[in-house]
Order: structure tokens, then sequence, then C-alpha cells
């Protein structure tokens, strides 16, 4: 248990007090003071003092012994006042706030073990006080009635502690409860704006690997036709109607790729689609050999689009940068939990890249990343330009 507020403290205290005084008052005996007032007065007003002065509120807590001391003093004071009043009977009444600030002390200083033999010495302690005066049925009379006031003190002190404690554990848990919940919507709109910049990212990533490809080889096939003298020409018609034939792919791609990032439109099996593009690429003069490895077998769709677009990506890097027409891509099925893919050529290398190139590649990495695959690009020792990807599958 931590101790509660030092106001709620002091409060605890002087209302212990006034109800124990009030309800004794009838009982008590002034008329024996007289003759020893000033002494008297004086020994409680130090007690009383030195009680205001134990609640006031400081920024560090008292310590055990600190605390121990305090209580003995208290004790010696109402010994001393004791004795000058003759058994007046305020003694007794003096000590219920003493009893109070025990009980304050409890879980902070003392143990609830502690707190009771603390208590029950205050009380043997004002016993001890009346036994040389009182005997028989009179010091039982007192005895018991001291007990009584001790109970309802002991147990008023420990309810508005415990109330005071309830109510700070409240405030504690809303105050905590409040943080919690203003993290929590900071973090979700941390996290819907990170999902905001991995879906542009998405989105820019399907429409540079889908319109990349297709605008590139159509912009070389209109590239040929202008180079002609004769756009009407046998080699100008089959020049446009490749051009036609790229935009058509292009614009089929587009719809595949919007499907894709829906998650609606069904694709054609990866081998299928892969020997469509070779085949449009041969048409423009490419040579690109397919090679697998292993029974081939359908794979998850994102993978499957991967892969697509990987082709894609390095197609587009043969016709730009490789210099040669001829490359060759294995597809490896051969791991049951694995798919294998290269792209390689024979070329001279590839140029250095210009400021803002290196998209592609960079989106590739980042798409494989997400898939938990790997992808490497690079020029080979041997001569040409690699294209590896591994991929769990």
């Amino acid at each position: 248990m931590s101790p509660s507020s030092p106001r709620t403290h002091a409060l605890l205290v002087v209302a212990a007090g006034v109800t124990v005084v009030t309800a004794a008052l009838p009982t008590a005996s002034f008329s024996s003071l007289a003759p020893v007032r000033l002494p008297y007065l004086a020994l409680m007003a130090t007690y009383l003092g030195l009680m205001l002065h134990s609640t006031w509120p400081r920024e560090t807590s008292p310590s055990r012994s600190a605390t121990n001391r305090y209580l003995l003093l208290q004790l010696a004071l109402l010994t001393g006042a004791d004795y000058l009043g003759r058994s007046s009977g305020l003694t007794w009444i003096a000590a219920m706030p003493l009893l109070g600030q025990i009980v304050y002390h409890e879980g902070s200083l003392f143990t609830a073990r502690e707190v009771l033999l603390r208590v029950a010495g205050v009380y043997l302690f004002l016993n001890g006080l009346k036994a040389w005066r009182y005997s028989g049925n009179e010091y039982l009379v007192w005895s018991g009635s001291i007990l009584g006031c001790f109970i309802f003190v002991y147990a008023f002190s420990r309810l508005s502690v415990l109330a005071d404690l309830a109510r700070t554990r409240s405030d504690q848990l809303a105050s905590e409860l409040k943080e919690a919940n203003e993290r929590l919507h900071s973090q979700a709109a941390a996290l819907d704006q990170l999902s905001r910049e991995q879906e542009r990212t998405r989105v820019a990533r399907e429409l540079h690997d889908s319109l990349g490809h297709g605008l590139t080889t159509l912009a070389v096939q209109l590239e040929v036709l202008a180079a002609l003298p004769d756009r009407n020409s046998d080699k100008g018609t089959q020049a446009l109607e490749r051009a036609r034939v790229f935009a058509q792919n292009a614009l089929t791609d587009v719809r595949h790729s919007v499907g894709a990032l829906r998650q609606t439109a069904p694709l054609r099996p990866l081998l299928e689609r892969l020997r469509n593009l070779l085949a449009v690429e041969q048409a423009s003069g490419l040579e690109v050999d397919l090679q697998l490895s292993g029974p081939p077998r359908e794979l998850p769709v994102d993978v499957e689009q991967a892969c697509y677009r990987t082709v894609q990506e390095a197609l587009t890097n043969l016709r730009r940068h490789s210099g040669t027409p001829r490359a060759c891509l294995a597809l490896d099925f051969t791991a049951s939990d694995r798919l294998l893919l290269t792209f390689s050529d024979r070329g001279p290398g590839v140029s250095p890249p210009q400021p803002g190139s290196g998209v592609g590649l960079q989106g590739l990495r980042e798409r494989w990343a997400a898939l938990g695959g790997v992808c490497q690009a690079g020029p080979r020792p041997e001569g040409g330009f690699l294209l590896s990807v591994s991929c769990p599958t």
C-alpha cells in the first residue's frame, strides 16, 4: 500500500481526533488541571505541534527510524501530560490521532503486521498509565472503553486510507488509459500513413513495370518505321503492325496490372504469359531461350506476377543497354519450396547509370524483398549481364 496524500493524511488525523474528542468530552475532568495548567498545556501544545509538523507536505518521505523516534517522543510527551494532568481523561483522547498516523504509514514504511504491533503497543502503553490509578472492575471498564475507541479509530483510519488509495489508483489508471489511447491514435495514424506510402509505391512499381516495357518496344518499332525511306513498303507495314500489336499488348498488360492491384481479375498461367511475351519480343528482333528445370507447378499469384514483371524489366534492359539481341531465361522448379529465376545475356555490358535511372531494378528488389526473396543484378565476370532471383514459394 502506498501512502495517501499529505492533505488527506492531515484531514484524517484531525477527523479522527475530533471524532474521539467529541465522544469523550462528557467523561473528561478539567478541574484537576488547575495547579499544573501551564506545564500541562506546554506538553500538549508540543505534542500537537509535532503532530501537525509531521503531517505537513514535504518533498521527501520520512524514514522508518525517524518515524519510530517520532512515535517514541510523542508517547513520552503523553506520559508527562498524563502525569501532570492526573488522569484527567485527555491523554488517551490525544493518543487517537497518533493512532491514525500509524495506520497512515502502512505500506510505505511499515507492513500491516508492524502497524498492528505499534497500535497494540500504544494501547498497552495507555493501559499501563492507568493500571496504577485504577483497580478491579473500574480498570476493566476503562480498558474496554479504550479498546472500543482504538478499534473505531483504527477502522476509520484504515478505511479512509484505502478509499484515498482507490481514488489515487483510479486517477492513475485513467491517466494511463488516456496516454495509451493517445499512443494508439498516434500509431494508427502512422500505420495509415505507412499503408498509403506502401500502396503508392506498389502502384508506381506496377505502372512502371507494365507501361515501361510496352512503351519501350513500341518506341523501337516507331523508330524503325521513321527510319524507313518508304513507309508504305512491306517493312513499313510490318513495323506498323508490330507497333499496333505492342500497343495492344501494353493495354492488356495495364488491365492485368489493375486487376492484380484489385486482386479480382484472374491471371493466365505464368508459363503461358511468358511464352506469349517472348513470342512478341521475338517478332521485334530479340531471341530469348526459355529453359525449364524440374516439373513446372502453380505458384502463388504474387510470385507469378513478380516473375512476369521481372522478365519484362529484363527484356527492356536487354533492348536498351545490352547491345545483343540474344539472352537466356531459366526457371528452376527443382526445389519444392523455392523458385530460382535467372536472365542472362552475353552483351558487352551495361552502360553507366544516368541520374534518375535504375528505377526498374530497384523496384524489382523491393518487390521480391516484400515476398521474402532476393533479387540481384550485375555484370558477369565472363561478360554480359545477369539478373537472378531466389524466392520461397
